[in-house]
């Protein structure tokens, strides 16, 4: 199976009214979409952020590691 990605690229702004038929059609002709708008940015930053805190404070409380003194 071969993808071939369209002039226009593989964005679709979310908020079209179409987005959703667009981006089906260019999911399945490409292989990948990538949706444009569709979250906050800075709520994406954050939600990563607390991610990563919550994955270091776990790493830090497993046993056998060492905290640094």
């Amino acid at each position: 199976m071969s993808f071939e990605v369209p002039a226009q690229g593989i964005a679709v702004p979310a908020a079209a009214a179409d987005a959703a038929e667009k981006a089906l059609e260019t999911l399945q002709r490409c292989g990948v979409v990538q949706l444009l708008g569709g979250y906050e940015l800075q709520s994406l930053d954050r939600f990563q952020q607390d991610g990563l805190k919550k994955l270091t404070e776990g790493l830090q409380e497993a046993p056998g590691s060492e905290a640094a003194a």
